[in-house]
């Protein structure tokens, strides 16, 4: 039987001779070089999908720890914004100011917080707290910067140990300097505890290490603020008018009598001391 093609002349012989072996599928040596080209193109798509995850968790995790510093940067601020002080009652709005150690300050004060504030859920009708910015020290020994609240109105049989929170981790330096009106000029340490400074300038200074090698040291950041204290001590005289002796403590004096002197900055004050500094802090 001849089959002819369309394409052939007429009374050519068929390319399709019967008996002819035909075969539409693959031979064994083509599939295995197609699954050989299948699984190099599936490797390389994965090991460029790898490389994206990892960067993009690499690129995640330092925004969030970008927003982070800016977040500790923008709550000293704010919380040096809102400054409180009563010369009446001293004992429990002193400034304080520890710098004896030039590169992990200490700063203590009573401030007028927004809700917007770091803990302002933990301290409900409470706005009015002590705030305590310090570096210390975790069980890997690392520095880190740590806000510690405690509410001012609340009865002193209620208060509890101070609420840590972790602003900042990493932090190597934590300084600050007080601008002296009488002195037009910054001074390293603001010793009376019962006058508030014009300006406050911070430094902050966070490590930044490889994620590949810990222990490698890059180039840090260093963050610096000068903020204007909009408030000043609120006089003996505007809460307790008309009265003699007024208070019993040591820092207060009697408004009535002839020359009652007034408070310098920079000079020794009679406030509170610090209950925060140890020889070796833990914070878990």
């Amino acid at each position: 039987m001849q089959i002819n093609s369309p394409f052939s002349k007429p009374g050519s012989p068929s390319i399709f001779r019967p008996g002819l072996p035909f075969s539409p599928g693959f031979t064994l040596l083509e599939i295995m070089i197609s699954m050989a080209i299948f699984g190099m193109l599936t490797l390389a798509i994965y090991s460029a999908w790898t490389v994206i995850i990892n960067a993009s968790q690499v690129g995640l995790k330092s925004a969030a720890e970008a927003q982070r510093r800016r977040n500790a940067v923008e709550t000293i601020q704010n919380a040096l914004f809102g400054v409180q002080m009563s010369t009446a009652n001293l004992r429990h709005h002193y400034f304080l100011a520890d710098t004896t150690q030039p590169e992990a300050a200490l700063l203590s004060f009573v401030s007028l917080l927004p809700d917007s504030f770091p803990g302002s859920g933990l301290f409900p009708g409470s706005p009015m707290r002590r705030v305590t910015f310090a570096l210390d020290v975790d069980k890997n020994g690392q520095q880190n910067l740590i806000l510690y609240q405690t509410p001012v109105l609340a009865a002193l049989d209620a208060m509890s140990e101070p609420i840590p929170i972790k602003l900042a981790q990493d932090v190597s330096v934590f300084g600050a300097e007080f601008y002296d009106e009488s002195l037009s000029e910054w001074l390293a340490a603001w010793d009376n505890t019962n006058a508030l400074p014009k300006q406050v300038r911070f430094a902050i200074v966070f490590n930044n290490r490889s994620e590949n090698s810990p222990s490698t040291q890059v180039k840090p950041d260093a963050e610096m603020r000068v903020v204007t204290i909009p408030s000043s001590a609120i006089p003996i005289q505007i809460q307790r008018p008309g009265l003699g002796n007024l208070s019993r403590n040591p820092g207060v004096q009697n408004p009535n009598s002839p020359n009652p002197p007034q408070p310098v900055p920079g000079a020794q004050g009679t406030g509170g001391i610090s209950d925060f500094r140890s020889p070796s802090p833990q914070n878990p």
